[in-house]
């Protein structure tokens, strides 16, 4: 995953996210759904000081990341 810009990657039980919001609980988008793959990335303080940076980041981080798990 770091090819994608993540530093940490982790395993957490679904329902430890249940304080989560409706619509964000992993639940909400698979119902038998019991463990869940957490991707974590450091922002330099620069790049959280700019939105426009930190959006363009972001977004390239995640379309990595979805091209990824295509494969």
């Amino acid at each position: 995953m770091t090819q994608a810009g993540a530093n940490v990657v982790g395993i957490a039980a679904s329902k430890d996210l249940g304080l989560a919001p409706n619509g964000f609980k992993p639940t909400d988008v698979l119902t038998e759904c019991l463990s869940v793959i957490v991707l974590g990335t450091t922002f330099s303080p620069e790049v959280l000081n700019d939105i426009a940076e930190y959006t363009t980041s972001r977004n390239a981080m995640l379309t990595a990341m979805t091209n990824m798990a295509k494969v």
